[in-house]
């Protein structure tokens, strides 16, 4: 009889230490999302040189990598380029993915339901939201740093 309380016992404490580091690693899942409203005006560039500007705007969500659930670093949310009109609309997306530890992103944009098309051959944008480059199919160069850094 004494044998069964024992393991009622253990069982009881592995469930709940097994709960409660469970909620420790949500509790740190949640606290290391950051949020971002940020608008600024990013230059146009073809053959080096400014041929325009546009306005980028972000609202949404990132959400660092995780070692423990091997999820990449991702951001969700508004990703606005004034320049491509189909981006600024209401309902549309954007989630964006880091890979591995360089600031090379995949971007896919939604918009009611179904995928619009890619419009970037190379896209970086820096974790932090504030360093954009993007080269468009048609070989046009959008991004926020200095001509000289190209």
């Amino acid at each position: 009889m004494k044998g069964n309380i024992h393991k009622r016992r253990k069982l009881i404490l592995l469930i709940i230490l097994g709960t409660v580091v469970c909620i420790i690693f949500y509790s740190f899942d949640l606290l290391s999302h950051k949020e971002y409203v940020v608008e600024y005006e990013a230059s146009i560039c073809e053959d080096n040189r400014i041929i325009d500007s546009c306005i980028i705007s972000i609202d949404g969500s990132y959400t660092p990598e995780s070692v423990i659930t091997s999820r990449s670093a991702r951001f969700n949310g508004s990703l606005s380029i004034s320049c491509f009109p189909r981006t600024m609309q209401k309902n549309c997306t954007a989630t964006v993915v880091w890979y591995n530890t360089s600031d090379k992103v995949n971007i896919t944009y939604q918009f009611a339901g179904t995928f619009l098309p890619e419009y970037f051959k190379e896209t970086v944008i820096s974790r932090d939201m504030k360093n954009v480059y993007l080269v468009c199919d048609d070989g046009r160069v959008i991004t926020n740093k200095k001509l000289p850094d190209l």
